[in-house]
This record gives C-alpha cells, structure tokens and sequence, in this order.
C-alpha cells in the first residue's frame, strides 16, 4: 500500500485534495496534516481586518474537501521528519509514515522574542481573524461604554511597509474609520513600487485620505511601541520547523527543490510554495507559483506513487526521473494591493488600475479562487 502524505493545506496542497479522487480510486491512501481545518487564503487575510470577509469566505475547507475525497485529515502541526525511517512527527499525533511526501508549509514573520500580548504576526494567517475580533470588540465596547463621550482613539501600529503591511494597516483604518489612529513603521514604504511614481503618488495618496501615518527610515522594537494592536508584517520567512526536518536547507531556510519540485537528493519528498527555494532560479514569494505548481505537483506525485507500487525501476532500468513534469516559472503574473473598500492597485508590467475598479477586481479574483474550492463538485478520477 502506498501512502501519500501531504504536510500542510496551503495554496498548492488544496487543489490535491480537490482532486482526491485522482489518488485514492488508484488504491493509494492519502493523509493532509494540518493545524487549521479552515486554511484562511493569504490573498483574502487582509480584508479580515476591515470586515470585507467573513473567516468562512475567507479560508480553504481543507477538513470538507479531506473527507469527501476519503482522505484522512489529521489537525495537528509538523513538528519534524525522518527521511530515513519515512516518518512525519506531530506535536501531538503518532508519528505518520509515508512512501511519497509533499511539502506545503507556507511561511511565518520572524517571532520578536519578549513582545507583549497584543502583537501578532501577518503570518500564519490565522492571527488575522484573533486580531480583528480583538479590534471589533474593542470597538464596540468603547461604542457602548461612552457613545456621548469624548473617547481615545483605538490605534494599530503596523511594523513593515511592504504589500503586505499596506494592505493591512489600510483595512484596519477603514475599519476603524475616525475611532482609530494607524500607523506604519518602515525603513521604506513599498520599496518594490519606487520605480513608478504613478503606483507610488497613489499609494501615499490613499494612506493620507485613511488618515495612516508613516513613519520610514529607522527599525522599530514593536515591544516599544504604545498601541493598543500591533501586526509584524517585517516580511515572510521559511517556517523554522523545516530545520528539525532533517533535510538539506537552502540559505533562506527553504527546502531546495529542483525542476520536478523535489527536495535535494530525495526522490520521495516534494515541496511547494514559500517553504521551496526553486533551484533553477529563485520565485518570488507570492501566490501565483504555488497556484501554478498544482498541476506539475499531482502528476509528479502520481507519477512516483505509480512508479514504487509498480517497483519497476530495476527491471525497466528507468531512473527517478522517469516521467515526471518539470516546473517552469515563465510568464508575467498580476500584483496587487487591497487599500480598502472601493481602494486598490492592480498592476503587471505597465498596465496600472486603480481605485474601486482595482478593489472589485481583486475581490472578484480572490473570491473565484476561493469559491473553487468551497462550492465543492466531486471531480472524475480522470486527469
């Protein structure tokens, strides 16, 4: 029996289990480990903050889509692996054995050792959803305790100015609306716009109209800062456990894959998303890649399922690299920024949209993703 393990629910591993049924009616017995039976999609998070989503709109059914494709579905976290003994350890379940194992793990903010109680990281997404019902109960209780009252304003620091620092602190002011002071502290805010003063005089021009104040040029303790919400959005990073997994680690902390998507000097192990470094040229950590590697994952992973049951390898004197897809990352990919209710920027390569338009199509995009996988249609076995 062969049996596929799927560490993490993240962008990549959620279309495996929508297409379960490619796996499991081949006899093969699938297991997705996850902390989350509701994996929050990255695209949407922000928009938590503002209200624009509920957590149920926002987030991958990985527990539904498991059960319906007679997956088993373990909520746990993955805490280490034996390459050797083929085993996944959990922090709390028996170790999982495995004959073929795919990595999606995502990635974190670095933790700030000593930071007070109300600090949370932009990722793991899931602190999304506790800090914006830390803020819509705030809100409210200063709403009910002195409506005729003058009242100090509810204030959010957000440490890092990249897209994802943006996004947040706009939809925490449009939140928050004139109860709430927010702020950004940055060295530079969305360096990756500096080349285009149009995107640039847009940005600043919304973060001064959410009344957002910005603060660049020198690094922040978020332990010194008085607010009564602070979110690290000071850029993503490979989840630490990955070095109690003993494989090989590219210098970020990734797991160095090669053109197949399997990890260095394993046949048996792939990996997927922000936990990858792609050797045949670095990916950007964003969204689009693990989208675009769904495909070229599920047929390598049949592929080497296919090939140990068979055990054929011997006898047909074909390697391991015997039919397997590579992975090519060519081709332009759209970027952008939710600002807010009726405030975006959505751009790829000189083509510029801003504004509501941005905002809806943005929406429209991350809902009809999301949607694929909550309006469930049990797929044919069929590739």
């Amino acid at each position: 029996m062969i049996r596929i393990v799927l560490a993490g629910a993240g962008h990549c591993h959620a279309e495996v289990l929508r297409r379960g049924r490619l796996f499991t009616a081949r006899g093969y017995t699938v297991t997705v480990i996850s902390p989350d039976a509701d994996h929050v999609y990255s695209g949407m998070a922000p928009g938590l903050l503002a209200g624009s989503w509920a957590w149920r709109e926002a987030s991958l059914p990985v527990a539904e889509l498991a059960r319906r494709e007679g997956i088993e579905f373990i909520q746990d976290r993955v805490t280490g692996l034996d390459p050797v003994g083929k085993r996944v350890y959990c922090s709390s379940h028996e170790p999982v054995p495995y004959e073929v194992l795919s990595i999606n793990l995502g990635s974190e903010t670095l933790p700030f050792p000593g930071s007070p109680e109300r600090i949370w990281p932009a990722k793991p997404t899931r602190g999304l959803a506790e800090a914006f019902r830390f803020l819509r109960e705030r809100s409210d209780h200063y709403a009910a305790s002195a409506p005729k009252q003058p009242r100090p304003p509810i204030t959010v620091a957000v440490i890092g100015g990249g897209f994802g620092g943006v996004e947040l602190a706009a939809n925490a002011a449009s939140y928050l609306g004139t109860s709430g002071k927010v702020t950004i502290y940055a060295r530079r805010l969305a360096p990756s716009l500096a080349g285009n003063p149009r995107r640039m005089q847009y940005l600043r021009r919304v973060l001064d109209d959410r009344g957002i104040g910005v603060h660049e040029g020198e690094w922040v303790d978020p332990a010194t800062i008085e607010a009564d919400l602070t979110l690290i959005a000071t850029g993503i990073h490979p989840p630490a456990v990955l070095r109690e997994f003993n494989l090989p680690l590219a210098p970020d902390g990734a797991l160095p894959v090669d053109r197949f998507l399997r990890v260095s000097g394993e046949d048996d192990v792939f990996a997927v998303g922000d936990c990858a470094s792609f050797l045949p040229g670095p990916l950007p950590r964003v969204g689009v890649f693990p989208v675009r590697q769904q495909p070229v994952l599920i047929h390598n992973v049949l592929v080497r399922a296919e090939s140990l049951l068979r055990a054929d390898r011997s006898a047909s004197g074909a390697g391991p690299d015997h039919g397997l897809k590579p992975f090519k990352a060519t081709g332009p990919y759209l970027q952008g920024m939710n600002l807010g209710p009726r405030r975006g920027l959505l751009y790829r390569g000189s083509w510029t949209v801003t504004g509501a338009p941005a905002w809806h199509l943005k929406r429209l995009i991350d809902a009809l993703f999301v949607r694929r996988y909550r309006r469930y249609r049990r797929l044919p076995p069929a590739a």
